[in-house]
């Protein structure tokens, strides 16, 4: 710790030998393959790290601190989070994530979750949620989990320009987060995707206890429709009054998310999340508790069958596998420019000597003008002359 700090330090464990790096990063990737909740480390905007230790029984904490004697950043000793083993009945850790406050999601292999909240220190944590009910079968292991954005706005900061006096400037914009939001100030939620496709939601109240709420994506036939990796993000925020009647799959309110779910038989799956949340007893007043609980409600969008990467000249990828998706929120961008989401894939494979490489793949989600054919308005079957309506269908070009 004296003489700097690397990443090894943050996953250092006496107790297991250490491996070689090449089986090291052989062992990571067959994690990253089987789900795509399987972060073993997670850096909050309060400084806190938190570190699911390496037998996987345990999390703890840390933060970078600066010697006062020689001006040099060391890594600080570990912080233990009191109890996590025993709530999770000593099943093993598999994710950490924090929001963007101080609230910490841990959850283990068989897909429960329990919450924590920086309390006084940057590591002091304490359980706001440890009786963990969830099913404990392997259709329940999470393959997604998201936590809602808060309702704060953030600063975007433009490329410097040079002023008069020759001296630069970097000009601030202010912008609001993409939804959906916890109606009631301060409080968070979180969604997670399970490999069998439930969508669960865990929410606080008015009196910030965690309650949970669930739904189905679809039926699966076989276990090729089981999912293996899930990734949600923001929609773009709620369109004005002049817009609604245009409205498309993609523009819509802040209430809402895109879901990008990947399968066992290679199928990219894109839906809609809608959270209706329960209206105030008394309209026009801010939300201060819940009278009734949320409800979700899924609209599929798109299927993309076999998304895997092209075939290239210089590597083999026909056994490419995933080992990352992440869904891209839109772009920050003034109301007159129309940005959509995305979906980034890494797809990761071996060369013949053994070395591990990775191909990108990148779709974006864009909306196209589906009309019928001026020939089905002669049709006898229509007695009246009404055009047919336009409708928007969701395509998934490559980039």
């Amino acid at each position: 710790m004296e003489n700097g700090f690397g990443v090894d330090d943050l996953f250092q464990d006496e107790t297991t030998p250490r491996l070689s790096s090449r089986r090291r990063v052989d062992a990571r990737l067959d994690e990253l393959r089987l789900s795509g909740c399987n972060s073993k480390i997670a850096w909050s905007k309060v400084g806190s790290i938190a570190i699911i230790n390496s037998a996987g029984t345990g999390v703890e904490t840390r933060h970078l601190a600066c010697n006062p004697e020689d001006g040099r950043w060391v890594l600080s000793d570990a912080y233990p989070i009191a109890n996590v083993s025993r709530y999770h009945e000593n099943q093993r850790l598999v994710h950490v994530t924090w929001n963007s406050g101080a609230e910490l999601a841990v959850v283990d292999v068989l897909g429960r979750v329990s919450f924590y909240t920086v309390f006084l220190a940057v590591n002091h944590l304490t359980a706001t949620r440890s009786q963990i009910l969830d099913q404990d079968d392997d259709l329940s292991t999470l393959v997604g989990f998201w936590w809602l954005p808060l309702e704060k706005p953030y600063a975007l900061y433009r490329p410097a320009a040079r002023q008069e006096d020759r001296n630069f400037r970097y000009q601030a914009v202010s912008f609001k987060p993409f939804g959906p939001f916890h109606p009631i100030l301060n409080k968070v939620a979180a969604i997670g995707i399970t490999r069998g496709g439930t969508v669960k939601m865990w929410y606080q109240d008015g009196q910030g206890r965690y309650q949970e709420v669930t739904t189905e994506l679809e039926g699966f036939a076989s276990l090729d429709d089981l999912f293996s990796h899930a990734s949600i993000s923001c929609s773009k925020g709620e369109p004005s009054k002049s817009q609604l009647s245009h409205m498309t799959v993609l523009t819509i309110p802040d209430h809402a998310a895109v879901l990008a779910a990947y399968t066992l038989s290679k199928q990219l799956r894109v839906y809609r999340i809608v959270i209706n949340w329960p209206q105030p007893n008394q309209p026009n007043q801010p939300h201060t508790v819940l009278p009734n609980p949320p409800t979700l409600i899924i609209k599929h969008l798109k299927i993309e069958d076999c998304a895997c990467p092209a075939d290239s000249s210089t590597h083999d990828v026909s056994r490419a596998q995933l080992t990352h998706l992440e869904t891209l929120a839109p772009t920050p961008a003034p109301p007159d420019i129309h940005t959509a989401p995305g979906v980034l894939a890494v797809f990761t494979n071996k060369k013949a000597d053994g070395e591990a490489f990775s191909v990108i793949c990148r779709w974006s989600l864009k909306e196209t003008p589906c009309t019928l054919h001026p020939s089905f308005d002669q049709m006898g079957v229509r007695r009246t002359s009404v055009s047919s309506p336009t409708i928007s269908e969701v395509c998934l070009p490559s980039c």
